[in-house]
């Protein structure tokens, strides 16, 4: 009798043991949250495609400027001559030819402009989401939803209407993954930037940090 109260013990114990290793692989994932806003301004390697792009659209307006003003000083020199002469007619037919060539110019420019800036953010992030899963698998967080961690702002309606439209009505602070994003990015722009530097610098010449 006590050979098999003791086997029907072990067997329980079995079987307990099993119910609870298979509720727990069984149990949902955890969730987290993402300023992914605030985390691209924080990327330096973001802001640093966004400065590119920004001076590679100054120079743009200053080209497309510079044309424009030559296409008026041409209709002001068109103004001095007789209408119907040779003279005005070629000039006309400059006029044309070059407001055209200034309309492919600006809609070239455009389409490389927002090429580049797709670029720029795919970019960032493909490298948000590689850092933001390795996080989440070290965690074993199953999910993340993107959010506004910026305060609302009472006396601005955009703000305002802003949050009564956010997904996420309430969270604990512990559940922001933002924090942690922003700093393991650094952190690696940071040693990209070091293993780029030489291993060897003439003296007097400090490396950059």
């Amino acid at each position: 009798m006590q050979s098999a109260g003791w086997k029907f013990l072990v067997l329980t114990l079995v079987v307990l043991g099993t119910t609870r290793t298979w509720a727990q692989q069984r149990s949902y994932p955890g969730v987290a949250l993402l300023d992914l806003r605030a985390v691209l301004d924080q990327h330096p390697g973001f802001q640093a495609m966004k400065k590119d792009l920004r001076s590679f659209a100054d120079m743009i307006q200053v080209d497309v400027r510079a044309r424009r003003e030559r296409v008026n000083k041409l209709i002001e020199q068109l103004k001095q001559l007789r209408p119907g002469s040779p003279e005005y007619k070629n000039l006309e037919a400059q006029i044309t030819k070059e407001r055209a060539d200034l309309n492919v110019f600006i809609s070239l420019k455009q389409k490389e402009l927002l090429e580049r800036e797709t670029k720029m953010y795919y970019t960032a992030y493909v490298e948000v989401r590689q850092i933001v899963s390795q996080i989440c698998r070290q965690y074993g967080i199953g999910i993340v939803l993107r959010f506004d961690s910026k305060p609302i702002d009472p006396n601005n309606s955009q703000s305002v209407l802003s949050h009564l439209n956010q997904r996420v009505f309430y969270h604990e602070k512990a559940l922001d993954l933002t924090p942690l994003v922003i700093q393991q990015i650094k952190q690696r722009h940071s040693q990209s930037q070091i293993s780029r530097q030489p291993s060897y610098l003439p003296p007097g010449v400090p490396r950059q940090r």
